[in-house]
């Protein structure tokens, strides 16, 4: 397989026991260059890679060691876009799995596993792949950070924790909280349909997810380059090692019942990373039980100045939430010991 051809699978998959005691295995899609976004094959949109989904597995898929998930589609803001086979073979062997779909140059080929794909390959050709893999991935990070005229401050481990202490946080006021306005647009998916200052500092987003399905139960609510105002865009942020943001779960439906089931993922979204890629975030769960309904998120600031910024939250366990819809309360402060930024804007 050569590169620039194909989509390459790197190995790697892990296996989960969800709540309801389902064994679920992580995938994480990744594109080449970064900047690319995940969409079904249907044309539905599940969001900027890197994206991490959740796959729910059966009796017949653990005794087979795989299972098929439905096929996906990779584009980029440049115009080209990758898709997969309609069926994606996702090897279970208890370790994370990671799938990178590769921008073409010519024609396209099948997506593959990379366990049967680069089996038959000599050990010297797959190192000169993985290698010339590695050094595309480095130039275009340099030139999405050249094109955004920032420059990254710090190395980052790519989906590791952020661990240990932290120097300056930034964080954001309420004033600079009602700024937020951008959410990438999708008719079935997840929206804000209100915010309202609570005091205190904060605001309170009322957040509406229109079934309990992949594509109808994420959501990340920013300000960004990339539509709306963009009005805490530009802002200088060196000196700062983390943003952060205080979070809690109001309620679910209207209800504030500590026994109640229903968990999201969320996190403070900052941009660009580290890597090249335009946001990230580091992800924190929230629920209504008392450990896990206020909980304090924090990205590393790897730049010089902000392309996007805000939170991101989604469901988990699919199944615990209304297949006909669900509307949350979510409380969005400035973080303890946080600096809010200077922002020039006003609304």
């Amino acid at each position: 397989m050569k590169h620039g051809n194909a989509v390459v699978i790197l190995v790697l998959l892990m296996l989960a026991v969800g709540c309801a005691q389902k064994q679920q295995v992580k995938v994480t899609f990744l594109s080449d260059p970064p900047g690319g976004t995940l969409y079904e094959q249907d044309g539905r949109l599940w969001g900027p890679c890197p994206k991490v989904l959740w796959y729910d597995l059966n009796a017949e898929a653990i005794e087979a060691g795989y299972l098929n998930a439905k096929g996906l589609t990779v584009r980029w803001p440049t115009g080209p876009e990758k898709k997969s086979d309609k069926l994606i073979r996702i090897t279970i062997n208890r370790t994370d799995r990671r799938v990178v779909f590769v921008q073409p140059k010519d024609e396209p080929k099948a997506l593959a596993d990379v366990a049967g794909s680069q089996e038959n390959k000599a050990p010297d050709e797959k190192q000169t792949e993985l290698q010339e893999m590695k050094k595309l991935q480095s130039a275009e990070t340099e030139r999405i950070k050249k094109t955004l005229a920032l420059s990254s401050k710090k190395p980052a481990v790519v989906d590791e924790p952020l661990v240990g202490p932290v120097g300056r946080i930034l964080t954001l006021s309420e004033q600079q909280l009602i700024l937020l306005d951008w959410h990438r647009s999708n008719r079935r998916g997840a929206r804000v349909e209100g915010k309202r200052p609570v005091g205190g500092p904060g605001v309170e987003f009322a957040i509406y997810f229109p079934s309990n399905s992949p594509g109808s139960c994420s959501l990340s609510f920013v300000s960004t380059g990339a539509g709306g105002r963009g009005s805490l865009v530009g802002t200088d942020v060196r000196g700062y090692d983390v943003f952060a943001l205080k979070l809690t779960l109001v309620s679910v439906n209207g209800r504030s019942d500590p026994a109640l089931k229903q968990k999201l993922m969320a996190g403070a979204v900052f941009g660009p990373t580290a890597e090249g890629r335009l946001t990230g975030y580091e992800p924190v769960t929230l629920s209504l039980a008392a450990s896990e309904k206020t909980v304090t998120a924090k990205t590393p600031v790897a730049a010089d100045e902000i392309y996007e910024i805000g939170f991101h939250i989604h469901v988990l366990n699919h199944d615990d939430w209304d297949p006909s819809g669900s509307r949350v309360v979510l409380r969005v402060e400035p973080a303890e010991a946080g600096e809010a930024g200077s922002f020039n804007a006003t609304e």
